[in-house]
């Protein structure tokens, strides 16, 4: 073997005792919010609104591939007209792991039609109660029972929490 693939093969070696020391963890959070924190629960109920809007918006376009997760208004049915709402709460990589989700419901929506299942296109959300924020100490960071999310001053104060691994 080469000098350079030893190297290349130490570094893989080195890679995968590291990350099987890692755990894969997701937590379900509940927040408590007090009457003086109205602010905090109306950005969190900001938050999902927007996430819900995204996501909608996600569906209803044409080509999931070439959706610009950068885009910053989305168009929202209100009654019988759309209307062009701003989405200022979402990071670009909460707008992202809206995305990645909804490529996933495709592809197991696929997966079904391939084994013969009957199947319909991805509904539109009409209420939303849950965002995956993936970076830990980017897009939220968690520290003596507060959540600091991305975008958000001030951390939000949380309760009952559990923890769930994969």
């Amino acid at each position: 073997m080469s000098e350079k693939g030893g190297r290349i093969w130490q570094t893989l070696k080195e890679t995968q005792e590291r990350r099987s020391a890692m755990k894969c963890s997701v937590f379900r959070l509940k927040y408590r919010c007090f009457p003086p924190l109205k602010r905090k629960k109306d950005y969190l109920a900001r938050l999902f609104f927007a996430k819900k809007w995204f996501r909608n918006a996600v569906i209803a376009s044409e080509n999931l591939s070439v959706f610009d997760y950068k885009t910053k208004t989305v168009k929202v049915k209100k009654q019988e007209a759309f209307e062009d709402r701003e989405i200022k709460v979402l990071s670009s990589q909460m707008h992202k792991s809206v995305i990645e989700e909804v490529q996933g419901n495709i592809k197991a929506l696929s997966t079904l039609k391939k084994h013969e299942k009957r199947v319909r296109k991805p509904k539109f959300l009409s209420r939303c109660n849950t965002l995956a924020l993936k970076q830990a100490g980017t897009t939220y960071r968690i520290a003596e029972n507060r959540l600091f999310v991305q975008k958000f001053k001030k951390p939000v104060r949380l309760g009952v929490s559990s923890k769930v691994r994969k």
